[in-house]
């Protein structure tokens, strides 16, 4: 059997909020999403609970709000070598609408 997480009530919450964040996000409450996710960073802080990266890469570090392409941010694709020569160095820039904060993955 697989081993079950030590808090599973704390990850139902958190999944909740999460969810609800983004579902609040698309219904037009930015502000009471970002809350949300300000809630939800505190208590996975508190009870020291990883957040997947993938979850992490949804959240404007900054401002808390839910990134969403087209509703809360903008993705592009950029490539600082020298014309473009090293196809290896793509790099996803996304840029928060809320706070224009930045932030990178190699893509």
């Amino acid at each position: 059997s697989t081993p079950r997480p030590p808090h599973p009530h704390l990850f139902t919450r958190l999944n909740y909020l999460h969810q609800s964040a983004h579902l609040l996000l698309t219904s037009g409450s930015p502000n009471l999403s970002r809350n949300l996710v300000s809630t939800a960073r505190t208590v996975a802080k508190k009870a020291v609970i990883r957040f997947d990266p993938s979850v992490k890469r949804t959240w404007c570090k900054r401002c808390d709000a839910v990134l969403v392409p087209g509703v809360s941010c903008e993705h592009r694709v950029e490539n600082l070598s020298r014309d473009g020569r090293k196809t290896w160095a793509d790099v996803l820039v996304v840029r928060c609408w809320g706070c224009g904060c930045l932030k990178r993955f190699p893509v």
